[in-house]
């Protein structure tokens, strides 16, 4: 099984990266799982459903939470 985690995906330019680069890495070293930390997702303090949903809808199968899970609402 083939999983790739990414720590921190911060702000815009961090789910950005992940939109545009996911797919094309899934595809490239065959992942099972992609789970990424999004804790930080909607500027740089927490994440909102918003950017929940473009982050599991760009391939991204799992999304871990921290200390500012909950700074959104």
């Amino acid at each position: 099984m083939r999983i790739l985690f990414l720590g921190d995906v911060m702000g815009r330019s961090g789910r950005a990266a992940i939109t545009e680069h996911v797919a094309r890495l899934r595809a490239e070293w065959s992942l099972d799982f992609v789970c990424v930390n999004a804790e930080n997702a909607t500027s740089g303090a927490g994440l909102n459903a918003e950017h929940a949903k473009a982050l599991l809808d760009a391939g991204c199968d799992c999304l871990t939470l921290g200390d500012h899970a909950f700074d959104q609402k």
